[in-house]
């Protein structure tokens, strides 16, 4: 039995266009489908209620909510990874947070 190509379904939390348009041109193609964008935390919720994805970004910070919660339930409730971004001068704050999910 060979190995099969694999597709990853994603969700992208971010406010940000511009990230959202850089992430859209790394993630295109077959590999990643669906790639679903939404813009806060509340709608992040409703979209994984409703589908289960393989990989979750947050790019925080988010206009309801950081985020991290979301992201350790993720990686804690789920088999889904998250990738929680921050900027540098809160990776200290953010990864003595995190790192043990």
């Amino acid at each position: 039995m060979g190995l099969q190509k694999r597709g990853y379904s994603v969700l992208v939390v971010s406010a940000s266009e511009k990230f959202n348009h850089s992430l859209a041109q790394l993630m295109s193609g077959t590999d990643y489908s669906p790639v679903k964008y939404v813009n806060n935390i509340s709608a992040a919720k409703r979209a994984f209620a409703e589908r289960l994805f393989d990989l979750v970004i947050i790019n925080s910070p988010l206009p309801d909510d950081a985020g991290l919660r979301f992201s350790v339930d993720i990686c804690t409730e789920t088999e889904a990874v998250a990738l929680f971004i921050v900027r540098s001068e809160m990776k200290d704050e953010v990864a003595g947070q995190v790192a043990s999910y």
